[in-house]
């Protein structure tokens, strides 16, 4: 099935629960990254990995990462559950199209098979396998991993009319059996599941890189200067498309959370006898500038911080210290001839006293 057909599409990247039924008999449990990017479907990162896994832990969590995990041995059972899907509840489910994006050497098959039930040993699956050849990357590095798909209407996943309904893949235990069957490396970065129905909403291939997250910060920092400049006598006011909001005369932080992918223009109000400017940052970078205003375009779920400096006339200078004055010699010597003249008199005055 190709794109053209697609009627519509809820795209899924799963985190990985694994199950070692050849060698532990035991079904680990994983949770899963559900893709955002279709309507009313938010995503939903892995918290864990477990299981018998080589290479890094955690590595098949989430979407495409340039980090891999070995499927390990022959016959060792991957499953992939709690895909989060939202597929309206009367729409009819056409086809799946099942991703890895693995590499092998040689390029092997991994054989797939759609469960109803993900989360138990055995698992419960449905319809028949289907086997994904795995592409061989060459240098061996996940970052030259590629994307192999097996799609098909239901019919082709050995399926008949309503075999598979919204409530079974809205469900959580719903997932993907994956199967190592050829005794050569394959390294998975990532597993991805297109349902197609025609119940609407967007189109999103699992090849195709995943929307920017939604959720940016903005903070609008006021700073005056220069240092002990008298702050004016009323707030800050501010406008755009943020909406109106005021920052204290002496400055201070208003921060804005949960703002969508978009471009804001940050309008202040100008007061006399202040000159502005504006620099907005992504962390260490400058992303914008201007005078009074700025335009700013945030995307990513990153924090951004813009600072609106008002330069104001500088305070008054302090007072001069105190001068106390330093006697000449002139005064000195005067002083000194005074002290010498009242000792004098002193003691002629008690020479007298003493001859009486």
């Amino acid at each position: 099935m190709n794109a053209g057909k697609r009627k519509a599409t809820e795209t899924r990247f799963s985190a990985t629960k694994v199950l070692n039924a050849a060698l532990m008999g035991l079904a680990v449990l994983l949770p899963s990254l559900v893709w955002a990017g279709v309507d009313n479907v938010q995503a939903e990162y892995a918290g864990a990995e477990a299981g018998d896994w080589g290479g890094k832990k955690g590595a098949v969590i989430g979407p495409p990462d340039d980090t891999c995990a070995n499927m390990g041995a022959v016959g060792k059972i991957n499953l992939i559950s709690n895909f989060g899907f939202t597929i309206p509840g009367g729409a009819t489910i056409t086809g799946v199209e099942a991703f890895i994006k693995a590499g092998s050497q040689g390029g092997q098959d991994v054989s797939v098979q759609l469960a109803s039930n993900a989360t138990v040993d055995p698992p419960t699956t449905v319809g028949i396998a289907r086997n994904i050849p795995t592409p061989d990357p060459g240098s061996g590095n996940c970052a030259d991993t590629t994307f192999a798909s097996v799609n098909g209407t239901l019919a082709g996943w050995g399926l008949g009319p309503g075999d598979l309904t919204p409530a079974i893949v809205n469900n959580n235990a719903f997932g993907v059996v994956f199967e190592k069957i050829v005794t050569a490396e394959v390294k998975v970065d990532a597993v991805c599941l297109e349902i197609f129905h025609d119940g609407g909403g967007s189109v999103l291939a699992c090849d195709e890189p995943p929307p920017p997250p939604e959720g940016n910060v903005i903070n609008v920092v006021k700073d005056l200067e220069p240092d002990g400049v008298t702050p004016p006598a009323s707030a800050w006011d501010f406008s755009g498309e943020l909406g109106g909001f005021s920052i204290a005369a002496g400055g201070g932080v208003e921060q804005f959370t949960g703002v969508t992918n978009d471009t804001y223009t940050i309008t202040e109000t100008t007061k006399a006898g202040f000159t502005a400017s504006v620099e907005c940052y992504q962390a260490d970078v400058l992303v914008a500038s201007g005078s009074s205003s700025v335009d700013l375009t945030v995307a990513g779920g990153l924090t951004y911080t813009c600072i609106f400096t008002n330069t104001g006339p500088p305070p008054p200078p302090p007072p001069p210290p105190e001068v106390i004055p330093v006697p000449t010699l002139s005064e000195w010597m005067l002083a000194l001839l005074a002290m010498l003249t009242l000792g004098v008199g002193l003691y002629a005055g008690r020479a007298r006293r003493g001859q009486r």
